[in-house]
């Protein structure tokens, strides 16, 4: 039996809502892909001219349809204005996040990754007489360190030294106990190092 076709016209967009609501893939796929155009203009407004060159809006829109399939289950509005503004939201924060990625990767990892009861990573990682030469490139090696971590890991880290929430609250969000989730974060830090010293 043939599939049924998914009306793309403007008037169909409660149909389309309905059954993306209902777990319709293809039905999200088509409702988040005619909002394609507000949002790449959007994206261009949002990301920083001096970034412009490291930054595509054409990536931002595609992670913004990645975070909004996940999650679309979260969104209670009604109407095309209310998507499209529940949209631009995930595409600011895609932004903002690509935007403090980048900037990130250019600061002192000391600053940046703060390990609370560890100290500094860069202090486990660089020598105590390193001069700022050998500092900067140690810096450097951050975002080519950092990705080669579990997806896990990523995420305990960032939770716990850029967002700064408790292990209870970190728990929360990633399932489990505080006690099992300071274990996971001793276990990242120690790779981290570990990744960090091979490069």
């Amino acid at each position: 039996m043939a599939k049924e076709r998914l009306s793309k016209k403007p008037d169909d967009f409660q149909q389309l809502r309905h059954q993306a609501a209902e777990g319709n893939l293809q039905a999200l796929g088509e409702l988040l892909i005619s909002f394609r155009g507000l949002l790449l203009r959007y994206s261009r407004q949002r990301i920083p001219k001096s970034l412009e060159a490291k930054i595509d809006e054409w990536d931002v829109v595609q992670e913004t349809f990645i975070k909004a399939s996940r999650s679309f289950h979260l969104f209670q509005g009604k109407t095309k204005k209310q998507l499209a503004s529940w949209l631009r939201v995930i595409t600011g924060h895609v932004v903002d996040n690509l935007v403090r990625d980048y900037r990130r990767s250019r600061r002192d990892v000391r600053r940046e990754i703060s390990l609370t009861g560890h100290g500094h990573i860069v202090n486990q990682t660089a020598e105590p007489s390193v001069s700022e030469q050998e500092m900067a490139e140690e810096v450097s090696k951050f975002p080519e360190v950092f990705p080669r971590l579990p997806e896990l890991y990523r995420q305990v880290l960032y939770l716990r030294e850029d967002e700064e929430l408790t292990y209870k609250e970190i728990a929360a969000r990633l399932g489990g106990t505080a006690e099992g989730v300071r274990k996971l974060h001793d276990r990242a830090v120690k790779r981290f190092v570990e990744e960090w010293k091979k490069s």
